[in-house]
């Protein structure tokens, strides 16, 4: 296993192995990828922003994986 998966593991308890900020940023950022209403502009822009941030630490998201996709479109289309 890797160092984050041991960090997350039952072992350490940790919620994530990103930092707190860092963490907050993606879940915003899935939270309004996965909106079901249009985005408002600011919304729009928000997500902008966000997405820069996240480029800037390395951070792209990928969903080559389907199941992966559905599964974090169930857990952030319901907020």
């Amino acid at each position: 296993q890797g160092v984050a998966n041991v960090l997350t593991s039952e072992f350490f308890g940790l919620p994530s192995s990103l930092d707190k900020h860092t963490q907050n940023l993606l879940d915003e950022r899935l939270r309004l990828a996965y909106k079901t209403t249009r985005l408002s502009t600011a919304e729009r822009v928000r997500l902008t922003e966000i997405n820069q941030k996240l480029e800037i630490l390395g951070m792209t998201i990928s969903f080559r994986d389907p199941e992966y996709k559905a599964f974090e479109e169930e857990k952030y289309s319901n907020r």
